[in-house]
């Protein structure tokens, strides 16, 4: 059913090297980045950051949430992952829900954006429960359209 761990580097440089395409092009049209050095600012700048690890220990998500700066009680929510995703697609959803709660319980609001062009990606937003927001942002050093994409505390 696979597990989730705390991750290494070794996590970090699999995903990296592994990443999804659509998860390759948000983050060089959000933050102008190469997978590796996202990755490791992404979990250098979150107060959670964990790895979905399948059966076999194989990392295929790395995920986190990282205080927004400026803005107490907002947390930014991140998931990259490698095309093992999509066969280990159930225990990431149902796993997600539970850490998308353990976020919540650290931030009153969490608040991202995302590429129009990562429909999978939109697809997990929806799924955890998030509002997505019904207009495009020119967002990141691409200007690309992304949405942005929040949730409150209950």
């Amino acid at each position: 059913m696979g597990s989730v761990v705390r991750p290494t580097r070794k996590h970090i440089e699999h995903v990296a090297c592994h990443m999804r395409q659509s998860d390759r092009d948000e983050v060089m049209a959000s933050v102008g980045m190469y997978p590796l050095p996202a990755l490791m600012m992404s979990v250098t700048d979150s107060n959670r950051t964990y790895a979905m690890l399948t059966d076999d220990g194989t990392p295929f998500v790395l995920f986190g949430v990282a205080p927004l700066a400026g803005h107490p009680g907002v947390g930014v929510p991140w998931l990259l992952a490698t095309d093992d995703v999509v066969n280990n697609r159930i225990f990431c959803l149902k796993t997600s829900l539970r850490y998308v709660k353990e976020f919540l319980e650290d931030y009153e609001i969490l608040l991202n954006f995302v590429d129009v062009r990562n429909r999978l990606s939109i697809e997990w937003i929806k799924w955890c429960g998030f509002q997505i927001a019904d207009y495009r942002h020119e967002f990141g050093v691409g200007k690309l359209p992304f949405l942005q994409f929040s949730m409150m505390r209950p």
